[in-house]
């Protein structure tokens, strides 16, 4: 159901399972099949923010990141994005060389 784009919502509904259940399938089916977009289930600011945290917190456990998050973000979404982010690919060589040509370049 999630791969048809449904919703957390939607899928709560049609299987008569707890949300907390449909979370954790979500979570199986996007490590599962490597899913990295998930803001079909979460928004994209929310995939941001959860990003940021994490980079910042150097961590990807669920309290510090809703604790930084000033808890403004449920842990269902932060676990959500998390997978999602789990699964981008890693930064290219020449994203790398971009970034510290730009670091080179930018005179203050």
């Amino acid at each position: 159901m999630f791969l048809e784009g449904r919703s957390i919502d939607e899928v709560v509904a049609a299987t008569g399972r707890a949300l907390s259940t449909v979370v954790r399938y979500l979570e199986d089916c996007i490590d599962m099949h490597e899913i990295s977009e998930v803001t079909t289930w979460v928004g994209a600011e929310t995939v941001q923010r959860v990003r940021a945290a994490k980079d910042k917190m150097g961590d990807t456990m669920l309290r510090p990141i809703f604790d930084h998050l000033n808890e403004e973000i449920p842990y269902d979404h932060i676990r959500i994005a998390l997978a999602g982010i789990r699964n981008e690919p890693p930064p290219t060589a020449a994203a790398d060389e971009e970034m510290d040509h730009d670091d080179t370049t930018s005179t203050t």
